[in-house]
């Protein structure tokens, strides 16, 4: 089945007519991005599965005054956000706060997209820091989670300064090499902004 397009006139019509084989199609475009965006904010896997449907349910409802397939896929997002955040509000001992800000901005599904990524991304590093050698990552968390310098690191661990400079960097490009063999390939800049969430996520 192929995927509706934007731009796919026909396939809005017979969305907006009630046609369910366009239904079908949205849901094969949305439906595995709205299930990971959902399982995300509130760990439950057959909850997220349920919210997702009743997420397509209530747009399929009020497809009648969809202009475009964007406006559509933003519907979606929102009414998957909205059911999750009002089921973990009113979960016992859950609070909004905890959740990952890359899932609290907007309501725009483009932007879904990005914060999935991302949040791959993320996990992927953290799972690489893991492996590194036990110096390596002491070094690796103590420059980019911790903010220290070289010279405070070196103190730190008992190692001399240009040491500590040397294994930073030794540790950078491993650490990239691991994540390349993955098939992703990553700028010197999204690296260093990745670490900045990574510490951001660490609280430190």
């Amino acid at each position: 089945m192929e995927s509706p397009s934007l731009n796919d006139e026909s396939w809005l019509k017979k969305f907006r007519d009630g046609d369910e084989e366009a239904l079908k199609s949205l849901f094969v475009l949305c439906g595995a991005h709205l299930f990971y965006f959902a399982k995300t904010i509130i760990g439950d896997k057959d909850l997220a599965g349920e919210i997702v449907s009743a997420s397509f349910v209530r747009t399929w409802r009020n497809r009648a005054g969809f202009q475009t397939l964007e406006i559509i896929k933003n519907d979606l997002c929102r009414n998957t956000k909205n059911a999750c955040l009002d089921h973990f509000q009113t979960t016992a001992g859950n609070d909004k706060t905890n959740i990952h800000p890359l899932f609290l901005e907007n309501d725009c599904y483009e932007t879904l997209l990005h914060r999935i990524v991302y949040a791959d991304l993320l996990k992927i590093m953290l799972e690489e820091i893991e492996k590194l050698p036990e110096p390596a990552r002491k070094i690796f968390q103590m420059s980019f989670f911790e903010k220290l310098q070289p010279e405070e690191i070196a103190e730190k661990m008992d190692m001399l300064t240009h040491h500590v400079k040397s294994n930073k960097k030794r540790t950078l490009e491993l650490l990239r090499l691991s994540i390349a063999k993955k098939n992703i390939v990553l700028s010197m800049p999204l690296f260093e902004i990745i670490c900045l969430a990574l510490s951001y996520s660490f609280g430190l």
